[in-house]
């Protein structure tokens, strides 16, 4: 869920093992400046509200996905979203869904950063493992 630029970057110095230094002669940037996209992408990717939200990800309604994705991972604001109509929502009477406007753009954030931290906590995480995974040792459950 990072940018493209971002995911590149950090496949190539973790995935392939690219030095710092040879990035930054391909890209033509400072070594420094480098360093500090890495720095921050790896920050976005371990970011516990990210994280959370990925946790969440299933109990999100589609438009609350999109606005997600667009907002949180990519960075886009929402000024930008509504007017860009890129998050359609529909009415309450069921009419056809129509561009959001930003009030209702922060209230689906909101909702999203509500469900993700419900979500997001390690003992929901431990209850799903606990509730999904068989027993650690086939042959003592069965005597």
């Amino acid at each position: 869920m990072l940018p493209p630029k971002d995911r590149a970057l950090l496949a190539l110095l973790y995935g392939r093992g690219a030095s710092v230094r040879e990035l930054a002669g391909l890209l033509g940037l400072a070594p420094v400046t480098v360093r500090r996209m890495a720095r921050r992408a790896v920050r976005r990717a371990t970011d516990p509200q990210h994280l959370a939200i990925l946790a969440a990800w299933q109990r999100l309604r589609p438009e609350e996905r999109q606005l997600a994705c667009l907002h949180c991972f990519l960075g886009v604001s929402v000024e930008r979203i509504a007017a860009l109509g890129l998050v359609r929502v529909g009415s309450a009477t069921g009419r056809t869904a129509g561009p959001a406007h930003v009030k209702a753009l922060r209230t689906m954030l909101r909702r999203i950063r509500r469900k993700a931290r419900r979500w997001g906590r390690p003992e929901r995480f431990q209850e799903e493992l606990d509730s999904s995974s068989p027993p650690a040792d086939p042959d003592a459950s069965a005597g």
